[in-house]
This record gives C-alpha cells, sequence and structure tokens, in this order.
C-alpha cells in the first residue's frame, strides 16, 4: 500500500494507529534493554571501586621482596662496564677428553 497515494482516510488512520502501536512496543523494548546494559555496566564509581580492590588484593597476595632480592636487582644507575673483548670465552682449565665414536 503507498500511504502518498491512499484516499481512504479511515484505512489511513488504521495504519497510524498500528504504527504508533509498534512505536510504543519498540519504546518499552528499547527501555528494558537500557536498563540491562545500564544494570549490567554499572556506574563509573562501581568501576573504579572495584579496580581498586583487585589492586589492594594483588599487593596483599604478592610477598614483599627480601633482602637478597633487593641486593641482587640491578641498579639502574650503575653503569655497566665496557667490554674488553668479545667472542666465546677461553676455557684452558677444562681437561681434554678424547673419545672415539662407533659408526651407525
Amino acid at each position: 500500500m503507498d500511504l502518498r497515494r491512499e484516499r481512504d482516510i479511515e484505512q489511513l488512520r488504521r495504519v497510524a494507529l498500528a504504527q504508533q502501536a509498534q512505536i510504543e512496543q519498540l519504546l518499552r523494548v528499547l527501555r528494558a534493554k537500557c536498563a540491562e546494559l545500564s544494570a549490567l555496566k554499572g556506574n563509573e564509581a562501581e568501576l573504579q571501586q572495584t579496580l581498586a580492590l583487585i589492586a589492594e588484593l594483588t599487593r596483599a597476595a604478592s610477598p614483599p621482596p627480601s633482602s637478597t632480592e633487593v641486593a641482587a636487582s640491578p641498579d639502574s644507575t650503575t653503569p655497566k662496564k665496557d667490554r674488553e673483548h668479545s667472542g666465546p670465552t677461553e676455557q684452558a682449565t677444562l681437561p681434554h677428553v678424547e673419545q672415539v665414536f662407533a659408526p651407525i
């Protein structure tokens, strides 16, 4: 049906009433979905409280570093010394052991 060319006023009224009922139903569904989304999403303050609680529980669960770990951790301000040479390290103190392997 082409509403622009319809001449029967009663037919136009029925179509308008059906459209109005459909719009009201869609608005009810939209309000319900918005309420559900709001309930699932929560508010910003609730999210921040949850993140703070997670951070606090994480700190409480991890043990404090021991003094040996603190001493063993490298200090970022200590400069590294330059390399004197590169390549494989000489291992003159290792014994030379000759082995003969049988062919397979």
